[in-house]
């Protein structure tokens, strides 16, 4: 079975960028009807019409629905090395690896204090998220992971579905919800030792971070 490396563009927040040659699968899904590409599959889906276009970007994305080796990446990144499966697959030893955070913070607390400072979260309900966390018992300092890339082996279904239903609670800042529900359900995330943001400091690199074509 061929992996997939796969991406969610809803509400024309990112273009389709071109990707190294790996034996994989390229597969977007999209609210675009016009979206059109030689490398990637486009799978026309405009699900959840009613939701704001980054929560339904999150349904494919947390909801993984492919069997086998896959790789979310988000709609701003672009590969360069073409050995990113094998290298990151290093990682892989529970069916979900996720980068550590870039900047090595550990506790939710410190991501919604960041993320309320961002427009794209104005109005939204981090704080109070947060809270309720904190008191079914969610430890302090528990960890916590970025979510641009997502690597997975197939299993964990019900996790994803578990972790969509967060994002419809709360909010759709996944690197909120995703530390909570690792908790509470005791599931066992792979973290990836590496610099996600190696494209910025000089690291090895296995992709570049682009510009969103929106930051609303």
């Amino acid at each position: 079975m061929r992996a997939v490396i796969y991406t969610t563009i809803y509400g024309n927040y990112d273009g389709l960028k071109e990707q190294p040659n790996i034996d994989a699968d390229f597969v977007c899904f999209t609210d675009n009807p016009d979206l059109k590409s030689d490398q990637w599959q486009i799978r026309y889906e405009p699900i959840l019409q009613h939701l704001h276009p980054r929560l339904r970007a999150k349904y494919f994305k947390t909801i993984c629905p492919f069997e086998g080796t896959s790789l979310f990446i988000d709609g701003s990144i672009q590969i360069i090395n073409p050995n990113i499966l094998d290298e990151l697959g290093r990682f892989l030893k529970n069916g979900f690896a996720v980068y550590k955070h870039p900047s090595n913070r550990d506790c939710i607390s410190s991501e919604v204090e960041l993320s309320l400072q961002m427009p794209k979260y104005q109005g939204l309900p981090l704080q109070e998220q947060a809270d309720h966390y904190f008191s079914q018992g969610l430890p302090e300092h528990f960890g916590l992971w970025a979510c641009g890339l997502i690597l997975r082996d197939g299993s964990h279904t019900d996790f994803g579905s578990k972790w969509m239903l967060e994002n419809m609670l709360w909010t759709y800042q996944d690197q909120v919800s995703l530390p909570y529900l690792a908790w509470r359900e005791d599931f066992k995330i792979d973290t990836i030792e590496l610099d996600q943001y190696a494209c910025f400091n000089g690291g090895s690199v296995l992709f570049n971070i682009m510009g969103h074509n929106r930051n609303d």
